[in-house]
């Protein structure tokens, strides 16, 4: 597929060159009082740059192999180039030539050979092959640099993601003992004073732990998975804190399919339950609220704690 759409780039890409150039010998003509027709000059544009563009894909492959990384390496590729332009222009003479030769009853008239035709043409049209060879040049180096370009930005891309999922995986690796090691407390706290509210816990713990497991892998989660596994964590703070917890889901339906990063809300709703809810003496309530904001999504938790105070942060 990137061969024929390279092959068809160039047919159409030489194939312009050599309109505008025979309009252009047509038009000059035309002001100089000839009448060559304008058959004649597009068939001989077409050969002319017709046989550049058959040569300028292994124009493009040398200038690919001749990369300029330094002074020496300037001096050393530039003076290949005039050799390779030199070599270029000769073979596509030699192909035009001899086709003009073949195809106009003109030039064999006025040469005895075909030999002394292309001689006596080699050194003209060495100006003009040197400077079509100089344009593919760079029009080669600005391709080249510019899908170097798109390569390191991919690169810097993929690297940009993997560093995400490093930093998701590392928070995931710290909140879930921290998270583990304050529940177990609980449960041991209650395994004396009320049993069957210590069972419950277990029993949530050991769904929490089960998602926890089915979202081990993921670093990206659709929001309605990321609410499932914030409840399950929700319903064994519930337990702990019984009727003093109140919890809000407020959320669109519409956003429920956002992706976002797995463990976004957990960390926020687990702060506010231990900086708000968990100093208030009578019921707290946690809010989570989830909708659409001009084609973004919000995401917010409220609560109606007193939260930490600048002295406590000190």
């Amino acid at each position: 597929m990137l061969k024929f759409r390279f092959i068809l780039n160039l047919v159409i890409i030489w194939s312009l060159i050599a309109l505008i150039f025979t309009a252009l010998t047509f038009l000059n003509g035309k002001l100089e009082g000839r009448t060559t027709p304008f058959s004649i000059i597009l068939i001989d544009n077409f050969a002319r740059y017709g046989f550049w563009g058959l040569l300028s894909p292994f124009v493009f492959w040398l200038t690919k192999k001749l990369d300029f990384q330094s002074r020496t390496d300037y001096l050393r590729n530039f003076g290949i180039h005039i050799f390779l332009a030199i070599l270029f222009s000769s073979i596509q003479f030699l192909f035009y030539g001899t086709f003009t030769w073949l195809t106009y009853a003109r030039f064999r008239e006025n040469s005895e050979s075909i030999w002394q035709y292309l001689q006596g043409g080699f050194l003209g049209n060495q100006y003009l092959g040197l400077l079509v060879y100089s344009l593919i040049v760079f029009a080669s180096q600005a391709y080249l640099r510019n899908q170097k370009f798109a390569e390191e930005k991919q690169k810097a891309s993929v690297l940009q993601a993997q560093l995400i999922q490093s930093q998701l995986q590392a928070l995931k690796m710290q909140l879930q003992p921290h998270f583990l090691f304050n529940t177990l407390n609980s449960i041991s706290s209650l395994v004396l004073k009320n049993p069957s509210q210590a069972q419950t816990m277990i029993a949530k713990l050991g769904d929490f732990l089960r998602l926890t497991l089915d979202f081990n892998e993921n670093q990206m989660v659709l929001l309605s998975e990321e609410l499932r596994f914030l409840r399950s964590y929700l319903e064994i703070e519930q337990t702990r804190f019984s009727e003093k917890l109140q919890v809000i889901f407020s959320v669109d339906v519409e956003v429920l399919n956002t992706v976002v990063p797995h463990l976004a809300l957990q960390p926020i709703v687990e702060n506010s339950v231990k900086h708000g809810i968990s100093r208030l003496t009578e019921g707290g309530k946690i809010e989570i609220i989830a909708k659409k904001v001009k084609d973004k999504l919000q995401l917010q938790v409220k609560d109606n704690g007193p939260g930490k105070s600048v002295s406590n942060e000190k």
